[in-house]
């Protein structure tokens, strides 16, 4: 009876001592759990919750390249002949003036006419409305012509008066024709030219004089 409690008694303090074993093992178990969890709330702070972006579509708008500019070609140049450089005239020395020679002039060929005639007014200054005399002579080679046919034109100031009106005088053997006139027409002081004209073997002749009235 003895051993029999003795025997129940050692079972007794063995299952005790395994309980206490185990709620040891449990204990250490959950000591090493909330350490672990205080380690994890201190290293890791509580996660945020990120709202999730909204993917955007982005669209690229394509850039058109610049244009290069156009090119205005340009006008080629027409290469110019080489410029002549002008070479100076030689100077020269001044010299003694040359003494200047006159040319003779060569005098026109005249036609020498056979005949000759002069004329002349008398008076040379006679009275305004008075009476005057116009002498033609006709000479050819020195001889005087008779029957030469003379008139005469006076060129006055206002008019042109002939004398005689109509027709000739003829020259005598002395060759001198006298043709009268008045001097109505023209004014005091004047210059009258007198033409006096003469027709002697199919050629006219010419001679000019003239009379100042007073």
């Amino acid at each position: 009876m003895t051993k029999t409690i003795a025997k129940a008694g050692t079972d007794t303090a063995g299952r005790e001592g395994l309980r206490l074993l185990g709620l040891g093992v449990v204990w250490s178990a959950i000591t090493i759990l909330v350490v672990s969890l205080s380690g994890c709330n201190l290293q890791s702070p509580p996660a945020t919750a990120v709202p999730s972006a909204t993917p955007r579509m982005i669209v690229q708008t394509a850039t058109p390249a610049p244009t290069a500019p156009t090119r205005t070609p340009r006008p080629t140049a027409t290469p110019r002949p080489p410029t002549a450089t002008p070479t100076p005239a030689p100077t020269e020395t001044a010299g003694p003036s040359p003494t200047p020679t006159e040319t003779p002039v060569a005098s026109p060929t005249l036609t020498v006419s056979p005949c000759q005639l002069q004329a002349w007014v008398v008076p040379a200054k006679p009275l305004t409305g008075s009476s005057a005399t116009v002498y033609g002579e006709l000479t050819c080679q020195g001889r005087a012509v008779a029957r030469a046919q003379v008139y005469v034109i006076c060129r006055y100031r206002a008019l042109n008066a002939r004398y005689p009106e109509s027709g000739f005088v003829e020259t005598d053997a002395g060759g001198l024709a006298r043709i009268g006139f008045d001097t109505r027409y023209a004014t005091p002081g004047e210059t009258v030219r007198v033409e006096v004209y003469a027709r002697y073997g199919g050629r006219d002749y010419r001679a000019q004089t003239s009379f100042q009235p007073q």
